[in-house]
């Protein structure tokens, strides 16, 4: 799905194709500020702003995001687009060249994915993550094995990022709360400094894994009554 760079975190509230197509995006905005920021603040405005720490980068990053950038040419507009995990190089920057805007942000379509956001901070909105996870989960035909997985992390380092070793390991796997909290320990060594992170870290990789593994169970049984 191509979204421009207008679109704000509400309209993965109140807009029902967003909702079904990007499952995990609704469970960030509860999170995100408050209604009235809601209102005005954009997906690529948090992307561009490239805080370690922000809330719409890993359910991004786990939705395979890329970016279009474009700029004046002289004579025409000039547009790249790349991989949203390569766009941020630290805390407050990006490879925005000179000149040059986000135009749209593009996401993977992922209905029928089960999914999760998980956030820790003093208090639900208004407030920096210590630690934020998103998870998507496809089961297979069985609805006993993960057919897919997608997990990013963000506030523990410079930049977020996508656990692929966690998901290289529970693709092909059996749906197991053991496996999961087998997998999910070693993410600790991704916390970069922040004593808090480490103490959470594992605990809510495997409570995004368990929940939207529940999700995907769901979603596969309203699958088969609509068949």
């Amino acid at each position: 799905m191509r979204l421009g760079a207008n679109t704000v975190w509400q309209d993965f509230l109140d807009d029902p194709q967003l909702v079904r197509r990007l499952p995990v995006m609704p469970y960030c905005p509860v999170w995100f500020a408050d209604d009235q920021i809601r209102q005005q603040a954009t997906l690529a405005g948090n992307l561009v702003n490239a805080s370690p720490a922000a809330d719409g980068t890993p359910p991004v990053l786990a939705l395979n995001g890329e970016v279009e950038r474009c700029c004046w040419a002289g004579d025409h507009i000039l547009c790249r687009t790349m991989r949203v995990e390569d766009f941020g190089t630290g805390p407050g920057a990006t490879r925005l060249a000179p000149g040059e805007i986000v135009n749209s942000v593009t996401l993977d379509c992922t209905e029928g994915y089960g999914a999760s956001f998980q956030k820790v901070g003093l208090r639900r909105s208004l407030v920096i993550s210590v630690a934020c996870v998103a998870a998507l989960v496809k089961l297979d035909e069985t609805g006993t094995r993960f057919a897919d997985v997608r997990l990013a992390m963000g506030g523990v380092g410079p930049v977020p990022e996508r656990l692929r070793d966690i998901e290289g390991r529970l693709k092909g796997a059996a749906v197991d709360a053991r496996l999961i909290a087998e997998v999910a320990e070693p993410a600790v060594a991704r916390v970069a400094s922040r004593s808090r992170g480490r103490r959470v870290v594992p605990g809510f990789v495997r409570a995004a894994l368990d929940e939207a593994a529940e999700r995907a169970r769901v979603a596969r049984r309203k699958e088969a009554l609509n068949a």
